[in-house]
């Protein structure tokens, strides 16, 4: 059964493929890469990119010396994949007045991103939707953390903060994470398929934001 979103106090939004339509060449990559990769439901993803792993990845934690070239490898392609993302891109049309649908309604929200905090504030900030926001946090901590901060940012504890929020993200590894923790996962369509996302977690499947309000 699906829950009624304004039942909700606080609500967590993906930027990269949720919010703003950019690095289009690197999120294609990702979902024909993950085709061969069921989501696992396990900490087993790149800790930024929002990708699966294959279970055998879980061998990489016996080498250090291997899993720092993961993680390093993983930056150096996220950052020269940075340097060609488009320069203008924009928010999904519909975006901004689900935003502040949400903001009239007194759901306070958060965003969660893959991408470094102040490239993507600049992003929110030039899409004229950043003072929408409680807080933003990226890659300067792994996504598992960043509920943490969110709670702590209210002054509540996690168990109560994920009670009162949902998720919305087109990345699977978000979806787990906050099925996990006992956040409403919502998947929205724009990179990865609807049963895939479903597969990660996700209770609601959209194709287009302004369906979550509807």
């Amino acid at each position: 059964m699906e829950a009624k979103i304004s039942e909700f106090k606080n609500g967590i939004f993906d930027v990269e493929g949720t919010l703003i339509d950019n690095k289009r060449f690197y999120r294609w990559i990702i979902s024909k890469i993950s085709l061969g990769i069921e989501p696992n439901n396990s900490e087993l993803s790149l800790p930024t990119a929002g990708m699966p792993l294959p279970r055998w990845a879980k061998f990489l934690h016996q080498s250090q010396s291997l899993t720092n070239f993961v993680l390093g490898a993983e930056r150096k392609i996220l950052r020269l994949l940075d340097l060609i993302d488009q320069k203008d891109a924009k928010l999904f049309e519909g975006t901004k007045e689900v935003l502040y649908h949400f903001k009239q309604k007194k759901i306070r929200l958060f965003a969660t991103t893959g991408g470094r905090t102040q490239k993507t504030i600049l992003r929110l900030k030039k899409a004229g939707v950043l003072e929408l926001f409680t807080l933003v946090i990226g890659s300067d901590l792994p996504k598992r953390e960043h509920f943490k901060l969110f709670a702590k940012n209210l002054n509540l504890p996690l168990e109560d903060f994920v009670k009162e929020t949902f998720l919305v993200s087109d990345g699977p590894v978000d979806l787990t994470l906050a099925a996990r923790k006992g956040i409403y996962p919502i998947g929205i369509s724009t990179t990865f398929k609807r049963k895939y996302l479903l597969k990660a977690g996700a209770k609601r499947v959209i194709s287009d934001l302004r369906e979550i309000v509807a």
